[in-house]
């Protein structure tokens, strides 16, 4: 559903207004009259793949994609709620069904919200990365998460495990913000092709100033030699003028909420960053 206010060049995407998708899924799964909850996810929640006696996969992996859906079109908050749940459709627990009721009664609270998009005229591409360290016990793979803003809203965001161990939180941060970049040029030829041509560098924004460091001045001789060839496609994006590397704290990091779950205040602010209202302002 599309919300439009011509006069201040603003439009809002939601999936519900009085009953729609949204209250359809919640329906389906018998949580339309649960208790709302503030946050997505409990901070400092990692249940392990064993956990607890194993129980049906089949409506686990219908209520991950429902979720799953929400989150593609609208809903960046629940990204890395429904990312991190939907490691364990292959056998989940109680455990793991806890993990999906709390989604639900997040979205029971939540089920106005809209994603806001224009008031800026100024059209510029701006990109937040970020990523945790080994935090997931079961595999000490890191996660990523990516926040792409043009023009006053978000146009495109994701939340997921990285591919690859790291040795270090720079190492999680470079592989992170390499993939972030790729994104840029892809949007980029995107733009080009209706007519936009964005002449800046795209500022892309990280909160380790040692992966800034690596990128800005890669040293193949150094302890990150394994990792030498992220370095250098970054340096040279960076000298082409595709992308600027600047520091930004972590709590004002867009992209920190889509890496793990954060505290109702923190999460909070993340819902203002992203642009996400309440539909029925228009």
């Amino acid at each position: 559903q599309i919300a439009r206010d011509r006069e201040k060049k603003i439009i809002i995407l939601k999936q519900e207004y009085d009953y729609g998708y949204i209250s359809e899924v919640l329906q389906r799964f018998n949580l339309s009259n649960c208790y709302p909850s503030p946050i997505p996810e409990q901070p400092n929640t990692f249940p392990m793949c064993t956990t607890g006696n194993v129980l049906e996969d089949k409506l686990y992996k219908e209520a991950t994609g429902c979720y799953n859906y929400a989150v593609t079109w609208t809903r960046p908050d629940l990204g890395y709620a429904v990312s991190h749940a939907s490691q364990f459709m292959q056998a989940p627990s109680s455990e793991h069904f806890q993990m999906l009721d709390q989604i639900g009664c997040y979205l029971v609270g939540t089920k106005s919200v809209g994603l806001k998009l224009g008031g800026i005229e100024e059209l510029e591409l701006s990109v937040y990365s970020d990523a945790t360290w080994a935090t997931d016990k079961s595999d000490r793979l890191s996660q990523s998460g990516m926040v792409m803003k043009f023009g006053g809203g978000i146009i495109t965001w994701y939340s997921r495990k990285q591919k690859a161990h790291s040795l270090s939180s720079a190492e999680a941060e470079l592989y992170a913000i390499s993939e972030a970049c790729k994104n840029v040029i892809h949007v980029k030829k995107i733009l080009e092709f209706i007519g936009i041509t964005c002449e800046k560098p795209t500022v892309v924004y990280c909160d380790n100033q040692a992966t800034i460091a690596m990128c800005d001045h890669p040293n193949p001789m150094a302890r990150t030699k394994h990792i030498a060839v992220r370095e250098f496609w970054m340096f040279s994006e960076i000298e082409k003028g595709t992308i600027r590397l600047e520091y930004i704290p972590s709590k004002k990091n867009l992209a920190d909420g889509l890496t793990k779950a954060l505290p109702i205040s923190e999460h909070k602010s993340m819902i203002t960053g992203l642009g996400l209202v309440s539909s029925h302002i228009i």
